[in-house]
């Protein structure tokens, strides 16, 4: 059984983490998903890297349950388009409805906050990872249950709610300067120090990680970057939220600029996502 373990206090925390390297196993598993489906890795090497250390992942379908890779094997070969989604309430960009139901119980994305999208030669998918946490908050694991439905052709809805790579990567080098604004005119650095060392290691920050596929350096580039400002964001809100404002005004600018912060960041990871695959 596949288990992971918290640190110990005495070890560097989650925010530490943040600032000194991110790994993909801060990626969500769609976008992890989608990456190593636009490569052609054998489905087994594929379903390792995804499942990092969750128990083995099951799918369900409508023809019945699936493992990981007996789908990856079954799909590959007709898969055109690849992408992965991190909507929320009230920021939905691009999530298709389905031509079918779900089964009883299936997450919907917008809960979740992730879900992938695949391109068929014949039909169009989206999967949803409903995952659930098991064990102690020192040792604990994940199983994850995928929901495949059929969807509509989803790439027009894409491109128009989530943009070219391109665009998103300039509309993160605009959000990493509204971040680094609204972080110091706060003066969150006082409280939190990482955030403060975060946003200044931003602007060289790689993704680097044996288990992450070869993709183009100009989608690591901008999926690096996204998700350390992501990560740099959530925790400037959290310290907004806690009192870091000197006034409540001043409270609701800065959790607004940070919202879209964390809008354009999750545009962007979505962007990155996206490949088109050549076999």
């Amino acid at each position: 059984m596949s288990r992971s373990s918290a640190a110990a206090p005495s070890e560097p925390n989650d925010a530490a983490g943040i600032v000194w390297g991110v790994s993909n196993v801060l990626l969500p598993r769609s976008v992890r998903l989608a990456l190593w489906l636009s490569t052609d890795a054998p489905a087994e090497r594929i379903a390792t890297a995804v499942q990092g250390s969750d128990e083995p992942h099951r799918l369900l379908t409508r023809d019945g349950t699936w493992d990981l890779v007996s789908l990856i094997a079954e799909m590959q070969s007709s898969i055109v388009t690849v992408a992965a989604l991190l909507p929320v309430p009230g920021d939905a960009a691009a999530v298709p409805p389905t031509q079918e139901q779900y089964h009883a119980g299936t997450p919907d994305p917008v809960t979740t906050g992730e879900c992938l999208l695949i391109g068929g030669r014949e039909r169009h998918l989206l999967a949803v990872p409903d995952v659930q946490q098991f064990g102690s908050a020192w040792d604990f694991g994940h199983v994850v249950t995928w929901h495949l439905a059929q969807v509509d052709e989803w790439e027009t809805a894409f491109f128009g709610s989530i943009g070219s790579l391109a665009e998103a990567e300039s509309q993160l080098r605009t959000g990493l300067t509204h971040a680094t604004a609204t972080i110091m005119d706060l003066e969150l650095g006082v409280w939190r120090p990482e955030v403060k060392d975060g946003i200044a290691q931003l602007r060289d920050a790689q993704l680097t990680d044996e288990d992450l596929p070869t993709i183009a350096p100009r989608r690591l580039a901008v999926l690096s970057l996204a998700v350390r400002l992501k990560a740099i964001a959530e925790l400037a809100l959290e310290d907004a939220s806690g009192g870091g404002a000197v006034n409540v005004w001043q409270a609701d600018q800065s959790r607004a600029a940070l919202l879209e912060v964390l809008r354009v960041t999750r545009r962007a990871i979505a962007a990155a996502s996206y490949a088109r695959i050549e076999r």
